[in-house]
């Protein structure tokens, strides 16, 4: 059985990550519960507000024990720094990620937006970044021998400013996820195409309050696309 000294916590990130340093305690708190209980663990939620917002408790209730490492505002690039603890640790049998849009609000603003379109570097070299995150996440749930599935990232609705081309950044980014997928053998839960509008590429309406995260109808849509998975899974 493992002492609390041998618990891993990554300590806060400063400036680096302040968005996960206020969850920071909290989670270092659980996984020690975790951890030195010796906990089998069915499945964890790890990503930003979309999964910090997913609550296990009603979606998940049937999955046995769900452990939710989401936090609002969190980046990729954070989530990769504090997944040895918050993930890997843990021993779960199955991990959902969802994390990536946070990534775009420093560089996909203003004037970088023309017509609905981002500068075309600026979305490659996003979705490069992304591609680099999620393929260390990856390599060490295989080396940790844990299943993975890989979700794509939400459409994006009104109120939210430059909304239409938030959603076609996310697009981009889910081809490269659905693609990634495949090539490290893992499944992908696709919850952008079942929650676009007519336009096909940003938020029905009816599915969130504002524009990004979704209530219990847009919640509804991705555990029911996700659920089939997990039934092959756990």
């Amino acid at each position: 059985m493992k002492t609390i000294d041998q618990v891993i916590r990554p300590g806060l990130f400063g400036d680096f990550g302040p968005s996960a340093d206020r969850r920071r305690v909290e989670f270092d708190i659980k996984n020690s519960a975790a951890v030195c209980s010796e906990t089998p663990v069915d499945l964890v939620l790890a990503g930003d507000s979309i999964v910090h917002f997913w609550d296990e408790n009603i979606y998940f209730r049937d999955r046995g024990v769900v452990l939710n490492r989401g936090i609002e505002g969190d980046q990729a690039h954070v989530l990769v720094r504090r997944f040895q603890a918050d993930v890997i640790q843990l021993r779960p049998r199955v991990c959902v990620l969802l994390i990536g849009i946070n990534n775009t609000w420093a560089i996909l603003d203003g004037p970088n937006c023309t017509d609905g379109f981002y500068d075309e570097q600026l979305i490659c070299g996003w979705v490069l970044h992304l591609k680099m995150c999620y393929q260390r996440m990856l390599h060490m749930l295989q080396a940790a021998g844990i299943q993975a599935v890989l979700c794509s990232l939400l459409p994006m609705g009104e109120p939210v400013p430059t909304y239409l081309a938030r959603s076609r950044a996310a697009a981009r980014a889910n081809g490269m996820l659905r693609a990634l997928a495949k090539e490290e053998g893992c499944a992908f839960a696709n919850f952008f195409d079942a929650m676009t509008g007519d336009d096909g590429e940003t938020l029905r309406e009816g599915l969130s309050w504002d524009g990004i995260h979704p209530h219990w109808a847009g919640y509804s849509i991705m555990t029911e696309i996700l659920n089939p998975i997990l039934d092959v899974l756990l």
